[in-house]
């Protein structure tokens, strides 16, 4: 198994359980940034309204919802213009923000 299929194993086992317990969850962001992350126990669907590879960020597009930031660090895979996606919602430096995006 090699380490993309590792991970992916680890995290099919764990979404599930931290969305059983409306997980809360301790990581450290660019480093040096000690953060919670709270995750609403959903996954939530959108479409990638806009997403830069180059500057690392974009924006998807939820119904009847304001869009939501999402940081290349928070994409299982490549994601383009247009793409149907679920996440989970954490909070970020300067508000909610889509983590765990993958395509759907």
């Amino acid at each position: 198994m090699n380490y993309d299929e590792e991970i992916s194993s680890h995290h099919a086992k764990i979404i599930p359980f931290l969305n059983q317990l409306n997980a809360q969850i301790i990581s450290v962001d660019d480093f040096f940034n000690l953060s919670i992350q709270h995750f609403d126990g959903e996954r939530k669907k959108g479409v990638v309204k806009f997403f830069s590879d180059g500057k690392g960020f974009g924006f998807i597009e939820r119904e009847k919802e304001e869009d939501l930031h999402v940081s290349k660090k928070n994409i299982t895979e490549i994601i383009k213009e247009g793409d149907k996606v679920e996440f989970l919602i954490g909070k970020g430096k300067k508000g909610p923000e889509a983590r765990q995006v993958r395509k759907i």
